[in-house]
């Protein structure tokens, strides 16, 4: 499986909250596109929610096919396992977004309405 990476700076805020543990992608029988991704949660006692989405592209980088946003609950200190898959078997890479990370008494500052590329941006996932 081949991995190209674009390295892109999250806000303080984010990095300090979700850590980016692991992942998974490969292709279900259908051809689809499943991705799975492990984070945790870096606050000990608190704990985050967030909305996660992930879009598919082809060759070309453009949009072939996306998730809803889900809304994903990772609680203190835990590893927290969020996943998507395509719908159609055209894709060929993924990215992984979060927006509106907040914790039971509010928003973790500065980064409500804004969305986060995960780091690890695009896995090219074979054929």
């Amino acid at each position: 499986m081949q991995h190209s990476q674009r390295i892109v700076i999250l806000d303080r805020n984010v990095r300090n909250a979700l850590l980016y543990v692991n992942s998974v992608q490969k292709r279900l029988p259908g051809g689809q596109i499943l991705v799975q991704a492990n984070f945790q949660n870096r606050f000990p006692r608190d704990d985050i929610w967030a909305d996660v989405k992930v879009e598919f592209l082809d060759e070309y980088n453009m949009l072939v096919d996306q998730t809803e946003w889900m809304p994903t609950h990772f609680p203190a200190w835990q590893v927290t396992m969020v996943q998507g898959s395509s719908i159609s078997p055209k894709p060929i890479k993924h990215v992984m977004l979060l927006r509106n990370l907040r914790t039971r008494d509010g928003n973790i500052r500065g980064t409500f309405g804004t969305v986060f590329e995960m780091p690890w941006f695009q896995s090219v996932v074979p054929n």
